[in-house]
């Protein structure tokens, strides 16, 4: 009995291996378990609420250094296959000679955009109502002091509070949401110039500094 708690004691102290995976699951299915940002809902996500569990591991000293690794969904394989698909149907639709490569671009990025675009519309409308109308309403609650009521000062100051934790999650979402666009957008970009130059090594005499040249150019 004694050799038995012996043990179980010694297994707890040691320090838990990583979890692994099976040949049969698929990369995006490892990296979005090991990756906190790609299980982050839209309330975690705008008050950065995500990097919670994070902070707290690094602060135990039990960080699993493979959670902060880059996500399959920002990687260059999904997204260069993602542009190189909207940029075959470019091609298709308005022939080589008209494709543009910035609309392409922008097709890549639309909800995204729109919905950022939405964001901060919010925001504007949280600054002026906070600042332009809230603060006027506090100013005349504390002018006519004598004809305002308490509770009615709270509520005011309660409203302002709100508005501006809802401006500040809007700041905070809209900036998230940039930020990780434009690595999917670089990373797919990148994929595309990188196939362009491959294709022309592959089937083309090109020496290295038309390749280069021509990198440049992409």
């Amino acid at each position: 009995m004694m050799d038995g708690k012996g043990d179980q004691a010694a297994d707890w102290g040691k320090p838990k291996p990583p979890p692994t995976f099976s040949s049969s699951q698929s990369e995006t299915e490892k990296g979005s378990r090991l990756n906190p940002l790609d299980g982050a809902s839209f309330l975690s996500l705008s008050t950065m609420s995500w990097m919670t569990p994070v902070m707290w591991s690094m602060s135990r000293k039990q960080l699993d250094f493979s959670s902060l690794s880059l996500s399959p969904l920002d990687g260059a394989d999904s997204n260069g296959d993602r542009l190189q698909t909207l940029w075959d149907q470019e091609v298709c639709t308005v022939g080589l000679q008209k494709a543009s490569l910035n609309r392409v671009l922008l097709r890549f990025q639309r909800d995204r955009l729109l919905l950022v675009l939405c964001i901060n519309v919010l925001f504007m409308l949280s600054l002026f109502v906070g600042s332009g109308v809230l603060v006027h309403e506090i100013l005349g609650h504390i002018i006519h002091i004598e004809s305002s009521t308490v509770w009615g000062g709270v509520a005011l100051c309660f409203g302002l509070v709100s508005v501006e934790l809802f401006r500040v999650c809007c700041l905070t979402l809209s900036w998230a949401i940039n930020l990780r666009t434009g690595v999917r957008l670089k990373t797919g970009f990148c994929m595309l110039g990188f196939n362009k130059i491959t294709s022309l090594r592959m089937h083309s005499r090109v020496s290295v500094g038309q390749v280069g040249k021509r990198r440049v150019n992409v």
